[in-house]
């Protein structure tokens, strides 16, 4: 039996979503604090405020991907209720149960019909997870690539100066 405290995956994705919005911030406040134009080239300004836009753009989808992360999170319980109670329904009626009773009304109802309805239940919401998933799939590259961005660009913001006047004299 699982406790509230076991690692799954799930509690492991969820984590990192967290640590790597924070070290995105971070990186953007360092950078913008550390920041100085007066003194260096054009390329190396340019370079540092795409550096900038880039570490932003990386937060902000992630505080999106955030935002929705609830959204896919009751998708799939619900998926998975429903799932436990298409089974609990179809284990009822292989062992020869052909009526169920509404909770809410105490109305009788075939059990196929019962079984049916939450099967359209289930593909509702397994279609709303895998929007969902997919949309999280999305807005994750563009996090994961504007952060690399906005690393490389301030990279090269800070060493352009240094290797150009080695390199060029």
């Amino acid at each position: 039996m699982g406790t509230s405290s076991e690692v799954t995956p799930q509690s492991i994705l969820e984590k990192f979503e967290f640590y790597f919005l924070g070290l995105t911030f971070t990186l953007l406040g360092a950078s913008i604090q550390t920041a100085s134009f007066t003194g260096h080239s054009h390329i190396s300004v340019l370079a540092e405020l795409i550096g900038w836009i880039s570490f932003g753009l990386s937060g902000l989808v992630g505080l999106s991907k955030l935002e929705y992360l609830s959204v896919v999170i009751y998708l799939r319980n619900r998926k998975n209720e429903y799932e436990r109670y298409k089974s609990i329904l179809e284990e009822g009626n292989a062992s020869g149960n052909a009526v169920v009773r509404d909770a809410e009304t105490g109305e009788a109802m075939s059990i196929d019909a019962v079984i049916k309805q939450v099967g359209r239940d289930v593909k509702r919401y397994s279609e709303g997870l895998e929007d969902a998933g997919n949309l999280h799939g999305v807005k994750h590259r563009i996090q994961q690539w504007s952060f690399v961005f906005g690393l490389l660009f301030t990279a090269i913001a800070r060493a352009y100066d240094a290797v150009a006047s080695i390199t060029c004299g």
